[in-house]
């Protein structure tokens, strides 16, 4: 089961605003050791299905600190179970960082071209939106709606930006053969909230479906947060709809990643691909060692 599924039939409600109130409330109940036995096991998926180890950090802390703000002693001893130590947290990241630099340095043999995914994903999903074809509805949708996740795919594989981004503060304007990007969620080391990089639809399309997104999503007068919160599940199921299932599960964030590549594949020209990414998503451009010694190699 999902995520999404296993927390609507745990608690009512996938959503933190929601399962807190009982959250709150059964731990103040908690007498036993029994009874704080079933709440530490009924709210351990809560804690720990399905996510990854940096989200099962914060979302800790956020549980602590709701206990915490509720009433529950900092030394009662059910707020140790929310807290991930230390030494394991870094651990874990650290094999996480050894795998990622053990596939980086025996390279890409499987010869993926992240542009054919993109153009030949773009191309299908824009035929659907012309026609107004929106393949499968699902139970909590409508057809305004599906037409808008197929938008969201189609810029975030065109453009690059985040799912915020799209969502509520993007701004798209043409420069020449490339876009401006405004109103980034991350600023650079300039502190520029802007960046000029490679578009893979017409600005015009572009600016057309991002006026949609928003105006079907209703986001201008919602945080950041409440925007993720409301929203990350439905598009991530939304993916599965409408993207194969290798894709889809990697999640919004990875069309930013095949975006990237595919103005690697197209515009790299063999720049450094690390600084490349940097560059075109938009990120702080940061030079290590072994930037300076390639420098060196070429005639520094």
């Amino acid at each position: 089961m999902k995520r999404n599924d296993v927390l609507n039939e745990l608690y009512g409600s996938r959503f933190w605003k929601d399962v807190k109130v009982d959250f709150i409330s059964e731990a103040k109940r908690i007498r036993t050791m029994k009874e704080q036995a079933e709440f530490l096991n009924k709210y351990s998926f809560y804690l720990l299905y399905e996510s990854p180890m940096n989200t099962i950090k914060g979302r800790g802390l956020e549980m602590r600190k709701a206990l915490i703000q509720g009433g529950i002693s900092e030394d009662n001893p059910i707020l140790n179970f929310f807290k991930i130590q230390s030494n394991i947290y870094e651990n874990l990241n650290k094999k996480y960082d050894n795998e990622r630099k053990e596939k980086l340095l025996n390279g890409d043999d499987n010869n993926i071209s992240y542009t054919d995914i993109a153009e030949k994903t773009i191309k299908e999903l824009i035929n659907n939106i012309e026609h107004n074809d929106v393949l499968n509805i699902s139970n909590n949708s409508k057809k305004s709606r599906e037409l808008a996740y197929q938008k969201m795919i189609v810029l975030a594989l065109a453009t690059g930006r985040r799912q915020i981004e799209i969502l509520k503060m993007l701004e798209i304007s043409k420069k020449k053969e490339n876009a401006l990007y405004k109103n980034l969620a991350k600023k650079k080391e300039s502190d520029s909230d802007s960046i000029i990089a490679p578009i893979f639809i017409d600005v015009n399309i572009a600016k057309k479906y991002l006026k949609a997104v928003k105006e079907e999503f209703s986001t201008e007068n919602m945080t950041n947060k409440q925007v993720n919160s409301k929203y990350n599940g439905s598009i991530s199921k939304a993916l599965y709809r409408y993207l194969n299932d290798d894709i889809a599960k990697r999640g919004f964030h990875f069309l930013r990643a095949i975006y990237a590549e595919s103005c690697y594949e197209k515009f790299g020209n063999g720049a450094d691909k690390n600084i490349y990414f940097q560059k075109v998503l938009g990120h702080e451009i940061k030079i290590n060692a072994g930037h300076s010694y390639q420098a060196k190699t070429k005639g520094e």
